[in-house]
């Protein structure tokens, strides 16, 4: 993310990092675990504006990736509490 690469996505059903709050499609690609052996054939395939749009994307949610210290809004901490935070309605305690 830092170097504005677009991520390749290995997996089948992997929970994404902040996907309550990101578009994960609009920055990234997606390959099934079954499509590995042509991962090369795969990603060549994909069309150069699409890939464009891709990077787009990628330098419009660095930000989120990047860690700093102090904590910068919107930076990777501010996620992480708002994740925590979202998911603190799921929270069940045994009483």
């Amino acid at each position: 993310m830092y170097a504005e690469c677009v991520p390749v996505i290995l997996s089948n059903g992997y929970a994404l990092p902040f996907a309550d709050v990101l578009q994960w499609e609009a920055f990234s690609v997606a390959v099934p675990v079954a499509d590995i052996p042509r991962l090369r054939e795969v990603l060549e395939r994909i069309p150069a504006p699409e890939v464009e749009r891709l990077q787009r994307g990628v330098r419009l949610v660095k930000r989120h990736f990047m860690l700093h210290q102090p904590p910068e809004r919107l930076d990777m901490f501010h996620m992480i509490m708002h994740s925590v935070w979202l998911r603190r309605l799921n929270l069940r305690l045994d009483r």
